[in-house]
């Protein structure tokens, strides 16, 4: 319940950012003078399918999704999707932005179970 609790507070987050940004613009949509304006992104935030053909690329081979999350680190703002993909008999966790598509973490863990 952890995890759904940080994942929704993550969205929450994000939403809240893209939102300031977006009201730095007057009601004409010019921005006040003087004012600076953060540009959205040109494509929205990555959704967990984009993710996940994102992470499942890094196997040549091929690879099976056994566990995802959603996580939004305190440190760096950024909401993450966590997987853990089974590939070649070995256990790998994938972490990608959920801003960019970014591959934030590559890491072999250990043997399949």
């Amino acid at each position: 319940m952890h995890s759904i609790t940080k994942a929704v507070f993550g969205v929450l987050a994000f939403s809240l950012c893209l939102t300031l940004a977006l009201a730095a613009a007057t009601h004409a949509g010019e921005p006040a003078a003087g004012a600076q304006v953060a540009t959205p992104p040109k494509s929205g935030p990555v959704d967990f399918e984009t993710a996940s053909e994102i992470a499942l690329k890094l196997f040549e081979n091929g690879g099976q999704i056994t566990e995802m999350d959603m996580d939004f680190d305190l440190e760096s703002g950024k909401v993450e999707y966590k997987f853990e993909i089974d590939s070649d008999g070995f256990e790998y966790e994938v972490n990608i932005d959920a801003a960019t598509g970014r591959v934030l973490k590559f890491e072999r863990e250990g043997p399949s179970k």
